[in-house]
């Protein structure tokens, strides 16, 4: 007896999302060497390897394992009309930002001590002239200021704990009891408008996504 697998719409959304952000961030892996395997030798590359290793590997995938399961809770749409669609896809397309946000990390660590991961420029020329580390980027061309390594821990855990937030508003919202039966004698359309669930869930979803924004919006004036 074989079982099929089935994802909800949460699910799925999530899952094409987080895909979509996480090969948009990869593109720019890169310029940072944080994958140099063959330079291990050299400390502050294994530094950087354990750190890229840490927060863009083992944490991305127990925290997909975790939304996964999260959005499984959310309930898929019921009845007609395409609004009843917003709340599942949204608490799908919310956590899928967390794939920007463990980017946003790494370049934070690396940032509030960039000498413990790179080198600077000058000390990188000498390491050249040996014919070592011929692709090996410097503080200085990869712009990197402690000044900005809270600041990118700050954005990048707003990207992976606000969404959850959503999620579990949307969850929520879902589990509250459905409005009371209308009274006999109510005509068929008062009865249809009667079923609609409560608009608890939405207002708890938009409150949460115009504070996501808003702190967005905060960070990039500061």
């Amino acid at each position: 007896m074989t079982t099929t697998l089935q994802f909800t719409v949460a699910q799925t959304v999530f899952m094409i999302f987080f895909a979509i952000f996480w090969g948009a961030t990869t593109n720019v892996h890169g310029q940072w060497r944080m994958f140099d395997w063959p330079l291990t030798k050299h400390p502050r590359i294994r530094r950087r390897l354990r750190l890229a290793f840490l927060i863009l590997n083992i944490i991305p995938v127990a925290y997909f394992m975790f939304a996964i399961t999260l959005t499984s809770k959310v309930g898929d749409p019921v009845g007609a009309g395409l609004f009843r669609y917003v709340l599942p896809v949204s608490a799908g397309i919310a956590p899928g930002f967390a794939a920007l946000g463990f980017y946003r990390l790494f370049l934070g660590f690396v940032g509030m001590k960039p000498a413990t991961y790179y080198w600077y420029e000058r000390a990188l020329k000498r390491w050249q002239k040996k014919d070592e580390l011929p692709r090996e980027p410097s503080i200085e061309s990869l712009g990197l200021r402690p000044a900005d390594g809270i600041v990118n821990i700050r954005v990048g855990l707003s990207f992976i704990l606000a969404p959850l937030v959503i999620v579990w508003a949307v969850i929520y919202g879902q589990s509250q009891p459905p409005s009371p039966t209308p009274f006999a004698g109510v005509s068929d359309n008062q009865q249809r408008v009667s079923s609609v669930p409560e608009p608890s869930s939405y207002v708890l979803a938009m409150t949460g996504a115009i504070a996501l924004l808003a702190a967005r919006r905060r960070k990039s004036a500061a």
